[in-house]
């Protein structure tokens, strides 16, 4: 089989480009794309355009097979059709997973606890983080400002990062009726505790550093912090450990993010959106056979051969600095997840913002930003539902 691969555009220009580009062809019925590695955000966009077609129809894709999501598979199907699969056929889907970073040094020189030992203990929660950060502050200039030049117990951003702690604390904004279909149903209770818990560790702990904007300059700000011994703690993607890690002097060791509290019975873990790629097949194509036996091949091998080599060899131990981080990664994938809110958040009203949303303005009224947000969502959630139950 020949295969002609057409390179995507970066994130910051893949709607506009390449998005564009696949829509127009499909639109156009020129056939130029049989496959699409859309990423894992804006893949809805053209799900609801009708452009990409239920991918349980292919001949020769078995999705209940190991080398496929199948959490993904059951969140994302609705109205029984499924318009993405993620799997082993990529590798960004683990790569991209959220993990907390934590900095040897700076934990001996703290004469802080074994992290590893608390995350099998079922102890690494959202409450121990805060606890063991709040005094970590260290002046290291003498100026009497804290900033990017100093010691913190942790660095966090109210953008992207703080979307991770939804998935970590089991959160669900949706439900289903009992004909499988979406409904609003947010836990508000739990959803109040986390804003108050993170705008506590955002804008009120000394130990935490509040990164200013999102994007690549604050990631930039915040990985040099940590490579130069002035954080415990960075949450951010998997790959920054082969990266921008791979040369750092000081040894890291890696943790998943913390549960919600002692209660919750596993860790989960987030993977980054705007990295993550869903696998995706135009609407017109007319090598159904070629394309499903293309992609349970293509996936069937990665599973033997690519992850293996990926997770056992370069993840656990080039990239890993002890025996220990292998075991927290096994942790790490094993909680790899995905719910309805999070991959469709852009195309039901963006209940997924919603620590962002809170946060990023320095607020902690939830129940004010529900109020407010209540109607939007359910309007942008029945047009997809409605959208959908209208497709052929």
């Amino acid at each position: 089989m020949n295969l002609n691969i057409i390179l995507g555009a970066t994130w910051e220009q893949w709607i506009g480009t390449s998005q564009a580009s696949v829509r127009r062809s499909i639109l156009a019925g020129d056939k130029s794309y049989d496959l699409v590695a859309d990423w894992a955000a804006p893949a809805p966009n053209l799900m609801l355009e009708g452009l990409y077609m239920d991918i349980k129809q292919l001949p020769h894709l078995d999705l209940s097979q190991p080398w496929w999501n199948k959490n993904l598979t059951e969140e994302a199907e609705v109205g029984g059709k499924l318009f993405f699969a993620a799997g082993d056929l990529t590798t960004t889907n683990l790569t991209s997973a959220v993990v907390f970073f934590f900095n040897k040094r700076v934990q001996q020189e703290h004469d802080l606890p074994d992290f590893y030992q608390t995350v099998i203990d079922g102890k690494w929660t959202n409450d121990y983080l805060f606890e063991i950060t709040k005094n970590i502050a260290t002046d290291l200039n003498g100026d009497g400002t804290m900033n990017e030049n100093d010691l913190f117990g942790i660095a966090l951003s109210p953008y992207n990062i703080v979307d991770s702690f939804l998935h970590s604390s089991n959160i669900r904004m949706i439900s289903r009726e009992a004909d499988g279909m979406p409904v609003l149903d947010a836990e508000h209770e739990k959803l109040n505790q986390l804003v108050q818990y993170l705008y506590q560790l955002l804008y009120e702990s000394n130990g935490s550093f509040t990164l200013p904007g999102e994007g690549p300059d604050m990631e930039v700000t915040q990985a040099g912090m940590f490579k130069n011994d002035q954080l415990l703690f960075m949450p951010s993607a998997l790959w920054y450990s082969y990266i921008l890690y791979r040369d750092m002097e000081t040894d890291y060791g890696i943790l998943p993010m913390p549960k919600f509290n002692e209660n919750q019975t596993g860790y989960y873990t987030k993977v980054w959106s705007d990295v993550g790629t869903f696998m995706c097949v135009p609407i017109n194509i007319d090598k159904q056979e070629l394309v499903g036996a293309f992609l349970e091949a293509a996936a069937f091998e990665n599973h033997i051969n690519v992850m293996p080599a990926l997770y056992e060899i370069a993840l656990k131990v080039k990239f890993s600095r002890d025996d220990m981080s292998s075991k927290m990664l096994d942790i790490i994938r094993e909680g790899i997840y995905f719910n309805f809110a999070g991959i469709y958040n852009h195309s039901i009203g963006q209940p997924w913002n919603v620590l962002r949303d809170i946060l990023s303005a320095r607020n902690n009224n939830y129940a004010s930003w529900y109020e407010r947000q209540e109607q939007r969502i359910e309007t942008a959630l029945d047009r997809f539902i409605e959208t959908i139950q209208n497709m052929d």
